[in-house]
This record gives C-alpha cells, structure tokens and sequence, in this order.
C-alpha cells in the first residue's frame, strides 16, 4: 500500500524533499574534469597552479602591473604563510622576490569583499615583520609591493590601477618608507598592457590570451591529459582540506563548549570531544598543546 502524503494545516500535499544522488568516485572525478574549462585566473584554486613555481608567469604580471620589462624574479610561492604568535597570521596568495630583493604580495580577489585597505595594511605589515634585520639597520628593509588585483572596480574610478604611498598630506612630499599598495582594477577593458593582462584573467581558454607566460600553463592545465589530471587531484585535496578543516572547528568548539558551561578540564572537554588521531594535533595546537 503507498505510504500517505502528509498534508499541511490549508490541506495541500506537504511538498517532499528531493531524493539525494549519492556519485560514484569516478562520477565525482568526471564532475571535477567537466568544470576545469570554466575555470579563470580570478578562480584561487585554478590561480594557485598557474602561479606554482612560475616565475615568468609571476615576472610577466608584475612587471606588466608595474608598467616595467626589466625586472626579474628569482623566487615566486603560493599560499605563502607568515605565522604571528601574538595574533593572526596571514596566507599570501602569490609571494615573490626579484633580483633587488624587492618582495611582492599579490592577492587575486573573487570577490572583491576581502579587498578592505586595512588587509593591505596588515599584510604589508606582515611581510616587515617577516623579515630578518642584521643589526637592527632599519634602513635594510626591503621595499615591498602588495598588490590586489580585484574582480570588480574596487574604488569605482574607472582607473585601471590605484597606486598608493604614504606621504605628507600638506606639502605631498613622499614619506620614502618604500611600502607600496596597488590596486588593479579587474573590470577594467582598456587596450593597454594593464587592460591585455585583466582581459587574460578573465580568459577561459589559452588561444584567447595576450601573454605568452601565463597561456602556456593555462594550455597544459586545461588542454593536456596530464594537466587535467594534476587539476583534478588539486581539487581534491581542496574538498579534503575543506572538510578536514570543519571538522577541526567542530571540535574546537565542542572542547570550548565543554569547558565554559561545563566547567570541565581542557582534559576532561577533550576526552569529551571524542576526537580522532587524524585531526588531534591541529586541534591540540589550537589549544596551545602539544601532541604527545
């Protein structure tokens, strides 16, 4: 006998919910290969792998931001993390050095809601306090660049770059610390270099690139075998790392919890928590503890 429609207060059926379609693992590999020809540079995980290791791709976009030819990058990461004991640290998207030992941060924001000025700020700090002084010469500081290249006009001008220094507001005399904050204007359509690299991020296929340096690692992620397959680990790990990291919440607020209404030990709120070997030492770090 079919099982009763249960019927709300007005007497129309009580709509039922969608049956959940459980994919295979190779309908979720397929999944993830069908969305890479979408993928753009203002996409962090698709960026990430153009950016890996590529320092003419990381060459190519400064020097064309900075409107040069010349300079030259040794060192280019992503993902880079500078750890602060006292607060909060901060994860660089794409973190280079060029031959003058001059350092770039270069955020790609999609959206443009984590561009606030006071990110800048706190970013550029990040990377000074990063680095090694000899001798407290303060005047060795390198000169530093963080540059956030926004999906949207950040500032609505219409510019294609908004570049910024400090300097005296009455005289507008330069401060000379050698800090310098960019904006790159993502809506940006112009003809000139800026508006070609813009029009590259927004580029869903190779063959429709301006710059050679960063097409090709776009063609072998998106139109080889071996790129699609690298792609498709990223991901991945990405949905890997994802849950990995909610479940390390989940607990820490579940230790926290049972400490604040239940009044228990850290010992007794973790025991509590039941958590797995798996993810015991981010969440022991979270508490200051180490993992035995």
């Amino acid at each position: 006998m079919p099982k009763k429609t249960e019927s709300t207060s007005k007497g129309a059926p009580k709509p039922q919910p969608a049956p959940k379609i459980k994919l295979t693992p190779a309908q979720k590999t397929q999944k993830r290969r069908d969305s890479i020809p979408g993928l753009v540079l203002f996409d962090d995980v698709f960026m990430n792998q153009v950016f890996l290791g590529n320092i003419p791709a990381a060459q190519c976009l400064i020097n064309v931001i900075l409107g040069r030819e010349d300079l030259r990058v040794v060192r280019v990461e992503v993902q880079h993390t500078i750890s602060n004991l006292f607060g909060y640290g901060v994860r660089l998207d794409i973190y280079c050095e060029d031959e003058a030992g001059k350092l770039y941060d270069i955020e790609v924001q999609n959206p443009s809601e984590g561009a606030h000025p006071k990110r800048a700020r706190y970013n550029s700090a990040a990377m000074d306090t990063s680095t090694a002084l000899i001798a407290d010469k303060f005047e060795n500081l390198p000169e530093t660049y963080v540059i956030f290249i926004t999906r949207e006009d950040y500032f609505g001008k219409g510019d294609a770059l908004y570049w910024f220094d400090r300097m005296d507001a009455k005289h507008h005399m330069q401060f000379g610390d050698e800090t310098h904050i960019i904006y790159v204007n993502g809506a940006y359509k112009g003809n000139d270099p800026v508006g070609k690299l813009i029009h590259d991020f927004h580029c869903t296929s190779a063959r429709d690139m301006n710059y050679k340096d960063l097409a090709e690692r776009v063609h072998y992620l998106k139109e080889t075998e071996e790129g699609r397959e690298k792609m498709c680990k990223v991901m991945q790990d990405l949905i890997y790392d994802e849950v990995y990291d909610a479940l390390v919440d989940q607990k820490i607020r579940e230790i926290q919890k049972a400490m604040d209404r239940l009044h228990y030990t850290f010992e007794e709120a973790y025991d509590y928590a039941e958590v797995d070997d798996d993810i015991a030492p981010a969440v022991l770090d979270a508490f200051g503890m180490k993992s035995a």
